[in-house]
């Protein structure tokens, strides 16, 4: 191989990563993909009706809303377990799924992140849509929930 090929194969790389149409990875484009991430395995777990899995998104000192016939309550993640495989239980048993969703709004910074998501479920020929938020942080386990008003 002649001697000047490793300096033409660095010149091209180089020149490839100077392209300004080239998508860069940033370290925010990373976080962006790790929240969706997130929000896809939220879905999946849901749909498998998977409490561990879905409490494992949520970072320890968490709170969700949860509604009450009489008002809104914030509650921890210790607490909300039992809610949750109350109401994993019952979409079972309606046959709920959730079919698609979309992420209509995200503001992030190094640290926190603001997310509002759409879904639509379906149950038997009747389907559903609704928006509901999230806040999330990153933390040593990556991003997790910290603010669920879903």
């Amino acid at each position: 191989m002649p001697r000047f090929m490793p300096i033409l194969a660095a010149l091209i790389i180089l020149a490839m990563l100077a392209d300004p149409d080239r998508p860069a990875m940033t370290a925010q484009g990373n976080d962006r993909a790790a929240i969706s991430g997130l929000i896809s395995r939220y879905i999946q777990c849901f749909n498998a009706r998977d409490t561990e899995c879905l409490l494992d998104l949520y970072a320890d000192h968490a709170r969700i809303k949860v509604d009450d016939l009489s008002e809104d309550e914030w509650v921890s993640v210790d607490r909300y377990a039992a809610r949750l495989q109350k109401k994993l239980d019952d979409y079972e048993e309606r046959g709920a799924r959730i079919t698609s969703h979309d992420i209509e709004e995200l503001r992030m910074s190094d640290r926190r992140a603001e997310i509002v998501i759409s879904v639509t479920a379906e149950q038997s020929i009747f389907s559903k849509s609704f928006s509901g938020s999230f806040g999330l942080a990153k933390t040593i386990r990556g991003w997790r929930i910290i603010r669920d008003e879903f």
